[in-house]
Parts: structure tokens; sequence; C-alpha cells
């Protein structure tokens, strides 16, 4: 009986058990077990909230540090057909037309808008 009872008990979820009659000093070492196991368990908790909370930060800086990569990316083709269009504006003005309209002229406002996108001053870029 008794052991089928604590097993069962056990099984279920219990975390230790008390017999009778209460022996005080077999009772304050199980509720001294039980508050060092609750603690634990609340660490545990707040480490995992704060794992949470960096893998949510390091997806953001991920998604913003791809978003940027492709953008300058972008950027350098952009800025490579706008220096073989300079190369040859003296000569040959067809092939000038041939570009996208925001690379006919000399970039700097593309670059411009592209630099206010990604929140750095274009003032340190360009001079007056």
């Amino acid at each position: 009986g008794d052991m089928q009872n604590i097993r069962t008990a056990m099984n279920r979820g219990a975390f230790d058990f008390v017999t009778k009659p209460i022996d005080f000093n077999d009772l304050r070492i199980t509720i001294d077990k039980t508050m060092r196991h609750l603690e634990v368990m609340r660490e545990a908790l707040a480490s995992r909230d704060q794992l949470v909370a960096l893998r949510n930060e390091l997806g953001a800086a991920a998604r913003r540090l791809w978003r940027a990569r492709f953008t300058i990316e972008r950027l350098a083709d952009d800025y490579a057909r706008v220096i073989d269009s300079a190369r040859l504006a003296p000569f040959d003005d067809r092939r000038r037309r041939r570009l996208p309209a925001h690379l006919r002229s000399d970039g700097t406002e593309s670059l411009q808008a592209t630099l206010a996108a990604l929140g750095l001053p274009a003032q340190d870029v360009f001079e007056p």
C-alpha cells in the first residue's frame, strides 16, 4: 500500500513526501530543499527569458545587416555603371541613354538617397 501510493504520487509530480507521525526536522529539510529547487527554477526561467530576448535582438540585427549588405551591393553595381557611363559620356551619348534614369546624372543624388535610407549623414561624404 504505502510504497505504491508514494510511487503514484511521485509519478504524478510530487516533489517529496512527509511521513506520519510528522518528523519536524525532516519537514524542515524537505521545505528547505523545495525552496532551493524553486530558486533554481526561477533562475532558469529568467535565463531562458534573457536568451529569448537576445535571440530576438540578434535576429533583428541580422535582418538590418542583410538589408544594408543588399543596398551596398546594389549601390556598388549602380556606381560601376555610373563610372562606365561617365567615361563614355563625351564619346557615346547613346550608351548613356541606356542607363536607368537615376544613373544618368553624376550619381550623387542616388548615393545621397541611399545614405539617408541607411541613416548615414551625406554631408560627411559630399563636400559643400
